[in-house]
């Protein structure tokens, strides 16, 4: 059950137009990395540069630890797939294509644990939650793999490097995407219906980070839905095709660095 993806198959859209786009997408999402680290690397410096570190901050190293990771991955990731956009020679063509998916794959692994860890501290540190949390993202690790051996660069004589996608272990880690989304969202969506959670004043801390974790939850449930469905449309434009899941990344890299901007609104929060 193999598919051949190349550069000139299915395209509707002329590559004098796909390219720049493609590549404008591709900066935009590199500029929010090189951003993200940046300030991520700043405050971690303050933090570990600070007398003491109450309680309330433990938490701050594993946030840090994965957005860094998140990004970094990215910025390895983009100029890969860039380079497998021009004419991939044979000596580094299985290489080539290994690596793009390989980062793909870490990176929104790391997204997942991402989002599983933030519901996971909205329940409280529920162990049952944890459980299940653990079991959705051991299944989505174990299909990355998969893909990994199932998938991958070759060569053809006639149309250079080409990438041989296997449809089902796509379906099979975009499940698990779609799986980790929907154990975040039920997560979070719990404490947030939870009785006294309507005590709460819309502004407390608590509820606020309730319904931060809801909308990136639910929202990352919608992104990864709408880009399944669109994978299996007959007949779609390649060029449509990797630009949405350039889309999706970006979608992803907001929707995790706007942390960063959560925290500052906790911390104004607890200062009320």
């Amino acid at each position: 059950m193999s598919a051949y993806i190349t550069s000139a198959v299915n395209q509707t859209i002329p590559q004098n137009v796909a390219v720049p786009i493609f590549f404008l997408i591709t900066g935009i999402c590199l500029e929010n990395s090189f951003s993200a680290i940046l300030e991520l690397v700043s405050r971690l410096l303050k933090y570990y540069n600070q007398a003491t570190v109450t309680s309330k901050k433990r938490e701050s190293p594993t946030m840090f630890a994965l957005l860094l990771t998140l990004n970094f991955s990215l910025l390895v990731y983009a100029p890969i797939l860039c380079f497998s956009w021009f004419s991939v020679p044979q000596s580094s063509c299985v290489g080539t294509m290994f690596s793009e998916n390989f980062f793909w794959h870490i990176f929104f692994i790391v997204f997942d644990v991402f989002i599983l860890w933030k519901s996971w501290i909205v329940t409280d540190k529920s162990h049952s939650y944890l459980g299940i949390a653990i079991l959705v993202l051991f299944y989505r690790i174990a299909v990355g793999i998969l893909d990994l051996v199932w998938t991958g660069g070759r060569w053809d004589e006639e149309n250079g490097c080409e990438y041989i996608e296997n449809p089902l272990s796509t379906t099979l880690y975009t499940a698990g995407d779609i799986a980790c989304d929907v154990v975040a969202t039920l997560g979070a969506l719990t404490m947030f219906l939870r009785p006294e959670t309507k005590l709460l004043k819309f502004k407390s801390l608590w509820l606020r980070i309730l319904q931060e974790n809801v909308f990136r939850s639910i929202f990352t449930l919608i992104v990864d839905s709408a880009v399944l469905y669109g994978s299996y449309l007959p007949g779609l434009d390649q060029n449509i095709l990797y630009m949405a899941f350039l889309v999706q990344q970006y979608i992803y890299l907001r929707l995790a660095n706007m942390e960063i901007r959560y925290k500052d609104i906790r911390t104004s929060v607890k200062q009320l």
